[in-house]
């Protein structure tokens, strides 16, 4: 938790109310990310075309990323995903998106669906983070000392630069949002944020939640694709 500490010095020396500071290094929880520029090992796939089974129906949203379930440890995420196979995540700002779940083994052959759109693929890298809850988890707006929340933000994030790699796949710790965060009546597998801009919404991020019986099951096909958006 070496790189806490150093949140915790840079927010102080920013600015950051003490009482601020100790809430949020307090609720740290470690998290899987990963992305093309993570320095880090291969891990998964970012866009291009699946590759899956010859009996499997054909995709009819964006293939966003597929992940080596083996290199994802759970004792950092929390996350109870397969412990082999793959995870291939599809979704778009319509919220048509789904999980499937490929054994380990599977013989695969790259798909390609005319008519839905393809992300530029990219390997994805791995690295162990460290997310904070959001600020506004037990703020109080009335409190003279805040008077202007978007600086107080503003100092937070920038102090917090040094916990997270940047990916824009992430597994485990708090999901990234914009507005409210996803619902906890399911378990979140993971979240994908658009900062490329591949949909034409601001700042997309998707998200692909599952209830924990159909997880511990591996029923994915139950999982349900949300999003939210900066505007």
């Amino acid at each position: 938790m070496d790189r806490v500490k150093r949140f915790v010095a840079a927010a102080s020396a920013a600015g950051v109310p003490l009482p601020t500071v100790t809430r949020l290094a307090s609720t740290a929880r470690s998290c899987v990310t990963l992305g093309p520029d993570v320095p880090g090992p291969v891990a998964g796939v970012l866009g291009g075309n699946p590759s899956m089974p010859a009996g499997m129906p054909d995709h009819h949203c964006p293939f966003i990323a597929a992940v080596d379930c083996a290199l994802i440890p759970a004792e950092v995420t929390g996350v109870a995903w397969p412990r082999d196979g793959h995870l291939l995540f599809f979704g778009d700002v319509y919220d048509r998106g789904e999980v499937r779940y490929l054994p380990a083994g599977t013989a695969v052959t790259e798909r390609r669906v005319p008519g839905v759109m393809t992300l530029v693929r990219r390997d994805l890298r791995l690295s162990v983070d460290i997310s904070l809850a959001p600020l506004e988890w037990g703020i109080d707006f009335d409190d003279d000392d805040l008077d202007d929340i978007d600086e107080l933000g503003e100092a937070v994030a920038g102090s917090a630069a040094g916990l997270h790699s940047g990916g824009p796949l992430q597994i485990g710790g708090y999901p990234p949002h914009w507005n409210d965060p996803p619902p906890n009546d399911r378990i979140v597998l993971a979240s994908w944020s658009d900062s490329a801009g591949f949909f034409d919404l601001p700042s997309a991020i998707l998200y692909w939640r599952l209830g924990e019986a159909d997880l511990l099951a591996r029923r994915f096909q139950n999982a349900q694709q949300s999003h939210d958006a900066s505007a």
